[in-house]
């Protein structure tokens, strides 16, 4: 069945490749689609991690503060993603008969015509990444790169269309010798490089001579993009591992199973709860005793 499964995703991304670069009159949109679940074993595991902090009890204050500030922060983190992964939020990515629009980082839109790219390429390199130990930085392998005409991107970014700013802009902004270079990365629309590079290689040369009018083809937007796990075998197993480890957990919590330590904690505080009840029982009966001996005293002994 996943021989089978897996052979029918195939074909799929073959006729979307396909459809997309043998029809360059097509507008074609890349969507992020759920590519955010590729991280959704690491937010189970780091949700199950916090959850047996908070359950078993941190040895430290600071360690309770980070279990808890992960309760919170992961699902809506997860959340976000999901939104930002909506069908009708803005394509990451658009191909038209009249050239290409890209957005991302929340720089703007960078709206190029075919005429305005000088040659497309595949690279690998790297860009800046914020890592608590070990070298910042993080490897991006082949990438469909387009090489912009030079005074594009500044003109883009003196009019404030496009303007690159922050520590990732190296991940889409690479200078070169005379002119800029542009990453259009496959990995952020769970996609191939080639789903990338033949459909934006195929308009290119279709059109970067002879621009073409508006409405060139009648078809719907193909639209490309979407959840793809990079390994499936490691997906599969993480997500169960972390999922199976959160159930467990919550059983836990709802007082299906125990530990032996949790219950001799249980024990101890039953034990302690009781020997309390005991004591305020005894404190309320000598109470009480007392009240009745000065009511007694308090009464004459002789009538008037």
């Amino acid at each position: 069945m996943r021989g089978g499964v897996s052979a029918m995703t195939a074909m799929a991304i073959q006729v979307n490749l396909h459809s997309a670069t043998s029809e360059p009159g097509r507008v074609v949109e890349y969507r992020a689609g759920g590519t955010m679940f590729n991280a959704l074993p690491i937010y189970l595991i780091l949700f199950a991690v916090a959850l047996a902090m908070v359950i078993f009890g941190a040895r430290s204050s600071e360690g309770r503060l980070a279990a808890w500030i992960l309760l919170v922060l992961l699902p809506l983190g997860l959340a976000l993603g999901l939104w930002r992964s909506r069908t009708s939020g803005p394509p990451y990515l658009i191909l038209t008969p009249q050239g290409l629009e890209l957005r991302t980082g929340g720089w703007g839109v960078l709206a190029l015509p075919w005429a305005a790219i000088r040659a497309i390429e595949t690279r690998s390199f790297e860009g800046f990444a914020l890592r608590y130990r070990g070298r910042q930085r993080i490897a991006f392998k082949d990438v469909t790169m387009i090489e912009l005409a030079p005074g594009v991107l500044a003109a883009e970014r003196d009019a404030g269309r496009f303007v690159p700013r922050g520590p990732s802009v190296d991940w889409v902004v690479r200078p070169g010798e005379d002119s800029d270079w542009i990453a259009l990365h496959h990995e952020f629309v769970g996609l191939t490089p080639a789903e990338i590079r033949g459909p934006v290689e195929a308009r290119w040369q279709a059109f970067r001579d002879n621009p073409a009018p508006a409405d060139t083809c009648p078809l719907p937007p193909l639209r490309l993009g979407g959840f793809r796990p990079r390994h499936p075998s490691l997906f599969n197993l993480g997500t169960a591992a972390g999922a199976f480890a959160i159930v467990i957990l919550l059983a836990n919590l709802a007082g299906l199973w125990e530990t032996r330590s949790q219950a001799g904690a249980r024990a101890w505080a039953e034990r302690w709860a009781a020997d309390e009840a005991a004591s305020r029982a005894e404190a309320e009966e000598r109470r009480a005793r007392k009240e009745e001996f000065d009511r007694m005293f308090d009464q004459p002994i002789f009538g008037r």
